[in-house]
C-alpha cells in the first residue's frame, strides 16, 4: 500500500487541531482518516473522553486503512509496548500477541520507506528476546543498510560497530 500525503500531516502540527469530541466523532464515522485518527489518539489517552484502548485500535486501523500512516505507526508503537496482549492481525484473521502484530506494523512502514520504522526493525532484529521475536543479525544488518542507504547516521554507526566486531 502506498501512504497518501496524510502521512504525518497531524502529528506535525505546532498547534493541535481543535474539535470537539461530538465533531470528530460525526465525522470519523463519515470516513474522514483525519478524524478517525485524532479521535482514535483521544480515545488512547482519555482525552476529553473515556480511554477505551480497543477504541483506539479500531479507529487507528480504520484511519490506517485509508492511508494514514500516522495512525498505523502510533498502532506500531502501542503494540509493541504492550506486552503480552492479544489482538487480531491487521486482517482481523487470527489473534497473534502484540509484539508480533508490531513486528508486522512497523515492517510495512519500514517497507514504504519510514527510516525510522527501518532502524527498529533492525533494533528489533538485533536485540531478538527483548522485542519478542527471533534474534536474527543478518535480518538486523538488512534493515540497518536499508536505513543508512535513507541517511540515517544513527544506523551507519550501528553497521560499522557490528561489522567491526563481527556481530
Amino acid at each position: 500500500m502506498m501512504f497518501s500525503k496524510l502521512f504525518n500531516v497531524f502529528t506535525n502540527r505546532k498547534e493541535p487541531h481543535k474539535r470537539s469530541i461530538d465533531s470528530l466523532f460525526e465525522a470519523a464515522k463519515k470516513g474522514d482518516p483525519e478524524s478517525q485518527y485524532l479521535l482514535s489518539l483521544k480515545y488512547l489517552y482519555g482525552d476529553e473522553i473515556e480511554k477505551d484502548e480497543g477504541a483506539f485500535e479500531r479507529w487507528a486501523l480504520s484511519a490506517y486503512e485509508q492511508g494514514c500512516a500516522d495512525a498505523l505507526y502510533k498502532l506500531a508503537h502501542y503494540h509493541r509496548n504492550s506486552e503480552g496482549s492479544m489482538r487480531a492481525d491487521l486482517k482481523g484473521e487470527k489473534t497473534i500477541p502484540h509484539i508480533e502484530l508490531a513486528y508486522k506494523e512497523f515492517e510495512i512502514l519500514a517497507k514504504s520507506g519510514l527510516l525510522e520504522a527501518q532502524e527498529i526493525l533492525g533494533d528489533m532484529y538485533r536485540v531478538g528476546e527483548g522485542f519478542g521475536i527471533e534474534e536474527d543479525k543478518e535480518k538486523s544488518l538488512k534493515w540497518y543498510e536499508v536505513a543508512v542507504s535513507n541517511g540515517s547516521e544513527r544506523a551507519r554507526e550501528i553497521v560499522k560497530y557490528m561489522k567491526e566486531n563481527e556481530l
